[in-house]
């Protein structure tokens, strides 16, 4: 029905029990990232030198079943809505974990006043099981702005998005890969991971959006995730938590990984360079 779905979007929230079951714990909260883990490099035969490489590689797991895409890290696609701006679907863990993160710095109390007062007092005791419309997480980043202001908000979206990536870590990114992600020269793991996660998982933060990346001139190598829905550029605070941690845990503890934020028209462009050199 057009006319509902104006309705809804005008409203900037949909909720749906069928798109929020009740949930009496979240899968897990988010924490602030203070040490950088270390890692063990194990000697290799050979190196990778070219993404080919490392998209021969990741596919040979796949096929043994034990890549990314056999772990359910990118669940059924929402047919429909999946490119529509506003509809688009996103993780349950972008509100899941930035309403984790408000719990652990402001406390139970304060945390589902601010989310009552951002229009989103539902979550703090109901969060989503499944998949969201992209408007519900980039409404309440909107809303939480005028409340705690741009650097509270900016660090609670930074530790929703390193909660977001300790989740994936912990439940959905299988063991094998991280091992196998671990043991490789640092630009053939950085370029394995990445493309894992275009394949397998980036639509579930993309939403209506884009998510790319890109080899510099200078041989970093830059991430890309374009935000078409109307938001805040510090949104990209979340996306920065998410590829940090990951970076950090399975690449290299000391890589640099420096945002960069852009907004053209009205699509924001998220870019995180990976300083190799």
């Amino acid at each position: 029905n057009i006319a509902l779905k104006d309705q809804y979007l005008q409203g900037g929230v949909l909720q749906t029990r069928a798109m929020r079951p009740t949930m009496t714990m979240r899968p897990m909260h988010a924490t602030p990232f203070h040490e950088k883990p270390t890692r063990s490099i194990v000697p290799m035969a050979g190196h990778l030198n070219h993404i080919e490489d490392a998209r021969h590689a990741l596919q040979a797991a796949s096929v043994m079943g034990l890549g990314l895409g056999a772990t359910g890290l990118a669940s059924d696609m929402v047919k429909g809505d999946e490119n529509e701006v506003g509809l688009a679907r996103v993780g349950p863990n972008t509100l899941i974990q930035t309403v984790g993160a408000l719990k652990d710095k402001y406390g139970e109390e304060k945390a589902a006043k601010l989310l009552s007062q951002a229009g989103f007092g539902y979550l703090a005791s109901d969060l989503p099981g499944e998949m969201v419309p992209e408007m519900n997480f980039h409404n309440l980043v909107k809303g939480l702005k005028p409340l705690i202001g741009d650097e509270q908000l900016s660090e609670i979206l930074f530790n929703a998005g390193s909660g977001t990536a300790q989740y994936l870590l912990r439940v959905r990114i299988p063991g094998f890969f991280q091992e196998f992600v671990k043991i490789l020269p640092k630009k053939p793991a950085l370029q394995i991971l990445l493309f894992a996660i275009g394949k397998a998982g980036a639509w579930t933060f993309r939403g209506s959006g884009e998510y790319y990346i890109e080899n510099s001139k200078d041989g970093n190598i830059d991430i890309h995730v374009n935000v078409i829905y109307p938001s805040l550029p510090l949104v990209s605070n979340f996306y920065r938590g998410v590829f940090d941690y990951l970076i950090h845990t399975l690449v290299d503890p000391e890589l640099p990984v420096l945002p960069e934020v852009n907004v053209q028209d009205r699509m924001i462009d998220a870019k995180f360079v990976c300083k190799l050199n």
